[in-house]
């Protein structure tokens, strides 16, 4: 058995009995819209609400999403890796997945290719939350997304805005915003918006494509339009990274070189699309702050033995793992922490099988235990981007985070 072969017979070994880390949401809160998407509002990505039942593909799996029509919209495209993780509910299980969403306990397509083996492609298992690679000949469900908070000629925006609370509605009783959200109407539609303020605070007024101080108003849909209704505050917006994938692939796993444009076969693929590139800020002290998400590494492997040398002697358990980042004091900050699963896919550079910062070609630890087998927690490989879990007695290295800007 070749070596890739093993490690992916070990991987999937690992997925099948061994279930998610307990925690919360990836991303969210979430908005159920009209006409069958859901809007995260953590990451302005719209995504379908359910997938259509049918098992493709990659390659029909790229072409369906690009030709897919849906509340008015034709920019879809099959998610990203990391964008397709990031509607993953670690807390739930069978599906592992926010219950706004209609979803199967199955596998779904991610348009990042498997670098380690470009003839596959990554793919994610909602009954657990589960990372794997797969032959892009494989027939597996397909779930769209698209920018929800887009330029679209049609988009109509919400935005919650000031130091009280309340929510819009929107065509009462037809959709009630309670976070900012987005959605499409048809040229020259008319749509009323109700302003609702919460208990304790009132509405002050609109701003924005919308005006005045009254409750109820009415917006012609002749152009995109962003409305603020003024009495909640804003939520912060934290992008999901880029995978860091700049190369495109076929079917068999062959480089397309120039990268496919539309109409071509294999347009849609992680590499045509790049929203928030990976981005870090160096600070020189050894440290080096996520820009995308505001969130400070070591950028160096944990030194746990203090020899001045990264080597097995780092190697240690989860629970001294845990209590190494908790005591950490670094450069003026002692609030490091172990990272979350989450935590630590954000900074994993799809595009190649070695890591983005100086790093060990192995495993790290995060700080999720495995919520059905609580003997053990999550780590990932930083050699080839996997992601499962073993016992928590098992020595692995270390990378501690703080919240950062």
């Amino acid at each position: 058995m070749k070596q890739w072969q093993r490690i992916l017979f070990v991987t999937m070994f690992l997925f099948l009995f061994l279930l998610p880390a307990n925690s919360a949401h990836a991303i969210g809160p979430y908005q159920k819209n009209l006409f069958g998407t859901v809007l995260d509002d953590g990451t302005g990505l719209e995504w379908q609400h359910s997938d259509d039942g049918t098992l493709r593909t990659w390659e029909s799996a790229l072409a369906y999403c690009e030709g897919l029509t849906l509340s008015y919209y034709d920019d879809w495209r099959l998610p990203s890796r990391r964008e397709l993780s990031s509607i993953v509910d670690f807390s739930s299980y069978f599906p592992a997945i926010d219950g706004v969403f209609s979803s199967r306990p199955e596998y779904y397509w991610s348009a990042t290719t498997y670098a380690y083996s470009t003839s596959r492609a990554w793919i994610l298992g909602f009954y657990s939350g589960s990372v794997a690679g797969s032959k892009k000949t494989t027939n597996l469900y397909v779930r769209c997304v698209r920018a929800g908070l887009s330029s679209g000629t049609f988009d109509l925006s919400i935005i919650l805005d000031g130091s009280g609370s309340g929510a819009v509605n929107i065509n009462q009783p037809d959709e009630t915003c309670t976070i900012n959200c987005a959605m499409g109407f048809l040229p020259g539609s008319t749509v009323t918006l109700t302003a609702l303020a919460g208990s304790g605070s009132i509405f002050t007024g609109w701003s924005g494509d919308c005006s005045g101080t009254g409750l109820i108003i009415t917006v012609t849909m002749d152009s995109a339009k962003i409305c603020t209704a003024a009495f909640s505050k804003a939520g912060d917006w934290n992008p999901l990274p880029d995978t860091g994938q700049t190369t495109c692939y076929d079917g068999g796993g062959t480089v397309i070189d120039p990268c496919p444009v539309p109409g071509e076969s294999f347009y849609g693929q992680d590499t045509n699309y790049s929203d928030s590139a990976l981005a870090y800020l160096d600070h020189g002290n050894g440290t080096v702050t996520d820009t995308n998400t505001g969130l400070m590494w070591q950028q160096n492997t944990a030194d746990t033995d203090i020899s001045g040398n990264i080597n097995s002697s780092d190697l240690i358990n989860w629970q001294d793992a845990l209590d190494y980042c908790a005591n950490l004091s670094y450069e003026g900050d002692d609030d490091w922490r172990l990272p979350s699963r989450f935590e630590l896919r954000s900074i994993a550079d799809y595009g190649s099988i070695h890591p983005v910062f100086t790093c060990q070609s192995s495993s790290y630890w995060s700080d999720r235990t495995y919520a059905n087998i609580t003997s053990s927690a999550w780590y990932l490989h930083f050699y080839n981007g996997y992601d499962s879990a073993h016992y928590k007695s098992n020595s692995y290295y270390v990378r501690c985070v703080r919240a950062g800007l």
